[in-house]
């Protein structure tokens, strides 16, 4: 993917949460505008503290945009599914 496929696709308006699904499998839940920062050839994931409201980050990760192969929206059944499952962790 290229970054202004990633940053058009990240910037449209209103904003709603999305997952980026790498090629190994891993998953990044993007739940906030901030939590999502695109470079050159790679975008930078911020990873929210469990528990917390408000934007506290725990850590960031460097993920290959040449590895992403989709983006898939979240929607708010999915969401809910996933706080549930944050806070019995």
């Amino acid at each position: 993917m290229l970054a202004d496929e990633f940053t058009s696709f990240v910037r449209r308006r209103p904003f709603r949460p999305y997952r980026i699904v790498m090629s190994d499998g891993q998953a990044y839940d993007i739940f906030h505008t901030d939590f999502a920062l695109v470079l050159f050839d790679s975008v930078i994931v911020f990873s929210q503290k469990k528990d917390r409201e408000q934007l506290d980050f725990e850590r960031s990760t460097l993920v290959s945009l040449t590895h992403v192969v989709r983006i898939e929206l979240i929607d708010a059944d999915d969401r809910a599914a996933i706080k549930r499952k944050r806070r019995k962790k």
